[in-house]
């Protein structure tokens, strides 16, 4: 009945949701009918236990009594009377069968109880009987006596054994009682469960089941996009306290929450939208067919499109890759990290090529994985790039490549010649500095440009063909160039030097300029691989190689001969000596006194640097060239000028009148380094005035850059340093540049005074010592080694006079003794002084 009241009702339970609540009503009927069995079964053991073994004991005494009677009648073998009692054991109802035996264990009589129910039997009393009687005790032990007749044998009695008496217990009868106890007990245990299950069930509902069904009911009709619809669980009095009110306040503060977190999201989603549709860079999102789902302005004008929505409407993103090979299946895009295309070469709206530097990873979007690109466009900056790359391996006069392509186009070609031997052609136009001069740097420039165009018309695009500065070009030749043809190629390239010139430069058209050009060059040669299979080698050598050239006057082409090697060798180790003995202090300076030319006493001395290492010494006409063309005279230079600013504050700490120190400065400083900060730095480090340290420069160096250089002489001579020009007279336009040179001393070329008093050197004196004194300057002569030279000098009004025949280099404690000498002696030309070498 209990049964099919659930399952009538089930219904009830699913649309209201008491799932729960009948659950917990199970598992209470389940704990009470368990326990309830439990209790049933120990107690119908017991009950049953001890009623059988009650009518057991009564049995016993029923069958004690009978056994007299049954062992009379087997004696007296009256066979009636023992059937007789037979039927009588039968009629008790506690008996079910009885049997007689004789003393050969042979049955004499026998009987049965009838079978009649004893009383009705209920649902819960069968299955007492079936479970727990015929369970325990159905193999219940018979009841079984020996017979004995008692026989008189004097004053004792003994007995005779005639038969067996068996009695077979009624189990029904013995535990009817008890069964119906237990029974009845089974019975109200099970009311009992079914009156807690339904009493369980409706707690249930009232207290939890029915508010979480009302919780469930608003969880269901919450809307995450809108929470605000949410309607609060109100729970009743009797839920006031418990779970069911925290899990109602957990919910409303989850809902609260939920709100405010909607509202940061949404505000996010405002930001995050603004800053992709504001941003500089492209956002595109493209599913696996490359068709375009997403795209913020930005990728839409970096693609020439307008709107984002004009660049949706395409769908085909692959239209936008210039190579269809470029495009990246979804399938090889990593779930983590992405991938990364630099300058990546791409087509806008118009068909124009623009460059991308393009991120590409996995999204999720709405459910599914789509590939998104975040888009920088680079195009300006690779534009740039290449320009600057241009600019930087590209002359920026004639276009051709410069020293740095060279380089490189010479490895490519070592890489790609299969060992196949070429030649590096290196010329040097003869020179060239004095066109810039006679007539001006913009035609040289022309000219240059013009030589140029030339070349590369003559050799065609089988050349290489670059400009390292000046008149300096380079030839890269085809593979297996002979000897033969090489000096061909140096008559080619003279025919091309061979040209009439326009200067297009000048302001007025009409008076355009033509310039008959017969211009001469030295050539240089290496081969790869025999010379070198390193490019910057090769091109040292070469370069090493066409000043050999230039200095010894050779004719043709000059191919490097291994012989040479060591003594290019040489020049390099000397280039590393030099940075060495800079390093290791390994240079000192002689000093040689000028004199005032009236009264013949120091006025101050030049001085000349000297090297001494550990295998002797290095003079300075071997070590003075290399270190200009290696640049080492900056360094060197700078080493020179705190020597002298040094010693002339040691001179001056023991108040010695030391005068001014002259210290030669070469054109490569004045070009290549600051020597307006360093001449400053020595001045203000050993507390000298700018007048005690003079500057010389040579005439003949000077001249070739003089634009460069004259503004930086001038910033020397506003500081108030002293600026003379040394071995004057030597160069071919001294006069014509005179006037914008800031100097203040001009020094007579020695060649000049040697040749004293020849008619002509004596002119040349006479009109440097005139123009000198008209421009307000003070005039040297140098080399003065005669008394006669003196005299001459004198007699045309020189200033002051350098030379042998007052002293030689001396040492600075030599030069310390020479001027004591001479303020003890009048006439210092009589005193011997010797430099240390």
């Amino acid at each position: 009945m209990n049964g099919s009241f659930i399952q009538k009702n089930s219904g009830f339970f699913k649309k209201h949701n008491q799932r729960l609540g009948l659950k917990i009503a199970l598992i209470f009927f389940a704990l009470c009918l368990s326990v309830g069995g439990l209790v049933c079964w120990y107690m119908g053991q017991s009950l049953t236990r001890m009623t059988l073994q009650e009518q057991q004991a009564k049995l016993q005494i029923k069958a004690e009594l009978a056994s007299y009677a049954a062992s009379v009648a087997l004696w007296n073998y009256d066979k009636a009377s023992v059937q007789s009692l037979v039927t009588a054991l039968t009629a008790d109802p506690a008996i079910q069968s009885a049997t007689i035996l004789n003393e050969k264990n042979e049955p004499v009589a026998w009987g049965t109880a009838q079978a009649t129910p004893l009383h009705e039997q209920s649902f819960f009393d069968a299955i007492i009987r079936r479970t727990i009687v015929s369970l325990v005790y159905e193999n219940l032990a018979p009841i079984s006596l020996d017979l004995f007749y008692k026989v008189s044998e004097g004053k004792d009695f003994s007995g005779e054994p005639v038969g067996t008496l068996v009695i077979n217990g009624s189990v029904d009868y013995q535990i009817k009682d008890s069964s119906v106890l237990v029974a009845s007990l089974t019975q109200s245990i099970f009311t009992i469960s079914a009156i807690i299950f339904f009493t369980s069930l409706l707690v249930t509902h009232l207290f939890v089941t029915s508010p979480l069904s009302q919780i469930s009911r608003n969880i269901d009709t919450l809307d995450p996009d809108n929470p605000l619809q949410f309607k609060p669980v109100r729970t009743s009095r009797l839920n006031s306290k418990d779970e069911i009110a925290h899990i109602t306040e957990t919910l409303e503060m989850f809902v609260q929450r939920l709100i405010s977190s909607n509202r940061e999201i949404r505000s996010s989603e405002q930001r995050f939208k603004a800053l992709l549709e504001n941003s500089l860079q492209g956002f595109v999102v493209t599913d696996e067919d490359n068709t375009i789902l997403y795209s913020n302005t930005a990728a839409a004008k970096i693609f020439g499109f307008e709107t984002a929505e004009d660049f949706i409407k395409t769908r085909d993103y692959s239209k936008t890759f210039a190579d269809q090979a470029n495009l990246v299946a979804q399938s090889k895009i990593p779930t983590e990290g992405f991938v990364h295309f630099a300058a990546e070469k791409r087509l806008r709206r118009d068909g124009e090529t623009i460059f991308l530097d393009n991120n590409i990873h996995t999204i999720e979007w709405h459910g599914s994985l789509k590939k998104q690109a975040v888009l920088i466009d680079v195009t300006c900056q690779v534009q740039a790039e290449r320009e600057l790359r241009s600019l930087a391996t590209r002359d920026s006069l004639t276009g051709l490549p410069n020293r740095t392509l060279v380089l490189e186009h010479l490895e490519h070609k070592a890489r790609t010649s299969d060992q196949d031997q070429f030649y590096i052609l290196y010329f040097d136009i003869s020179s060239f500095h004095k066109i810039n001069e006679l007539l001006s740097r913009e035609a040289g420039d022309q000219i240059l440009i013009e030589i140029s165009q030339r070349l590369q018309e003559s050799l065609g695009s089988a050349w290489t063909i670059g400009h390292l500065g000046s008149g300096h070009f380079i030839l890269l030749s085809p593979p297996d160039l002979s000897h033969q043809q090489l000096s061909h190629l140096r008559k080619e390239i003279l025919k091309v030097l061979r040209f009439r010139h326009r200067d297009t430069h000048l302001c007025n058209s009409e008076d355009e300029t033509a310039y008959p050009l017969d211009l001469q060059a030295t050539f240089s040669a290496c081969v790869y691989p025999r010379d070198g299979q390193d490019s910057e080698t090769l091109l040292n050598k070469c370069e090493q190689l066409n000043k050999y050239a230039k200095q010894e006057n050779l004719p043709g082409i000059e191919v490097f001969d291994p012989e040479l090697d060591q003594k290019l060798f040489e020049n390099i180790q000397m280039e590393k000596r030099i940075v060495s003995g800079i390093e290791n202090n390994e240079f000192f300076l002689l000093y040689q006194p000028k004199l005032d030319a009236r009264t013949e006493r120091p006025v101050g001395c030049e001085a000349l640097v000297r090297w001494q290492t550990r295998q002797g010494p290095i003079f300075p006409d071997r070590f003075i060239p290399i270190a200009e063309e290696s640049k080492q005279i900056v360094p060197l230079g700078r080493k020179i000028m705190h020597l002298a600013g040094q010693q002339l504050a040691t001179w001056r700490k023991n108040h010695l009148n030391a005068g001014h120190i002259a210290i030669n400065v070469s054109a490569i400083q004045l070009l290549h380094s600051d020597l307006y900060a360093d001449y400053l730095s020595v001045v203000e480090r050993y507390g000298l005035s700018p007048s005690d340290l003079q500057i010389e420069i040579t005439e003949s160096t000077t001249m070739q850059q003089l634009e460069l250089i004259i503004p930086k002489l001038v910033q020397l001579r506003e500081l108030g340093a002293a600026i003379a020009i040394d071995d004057f007279g030597t160069g071919y336009s001294s006069l014509s540049y005179l006037k914008d040179l800031p100097v203040t001393h001009l020094k007579l070329d020695r060649s000049f005074v040697k040749d004293l008093p020849e008619s002509g050197a004596l002119a040349i004196a006479k009109a440097i010592s005139g123009l000198g004194h008209a421009l307000n300057l003070t005039i040297i002569a140098e080399g003065v080694e005669t008394s006669e030279q003196a005299s001459y000098l004198k007699s045309l009004e020189y200033d002051q006079f350098q030379g042998y025949l007052y002293a030689k280099p001396l040492s600075p404690e030599d030069y310390e003794s020479f001027l004591n000498s001479t303020d003890e002696n009048d006439n210092p030309t009589k005193l011997a002084w010797r430099p240390a070498f």
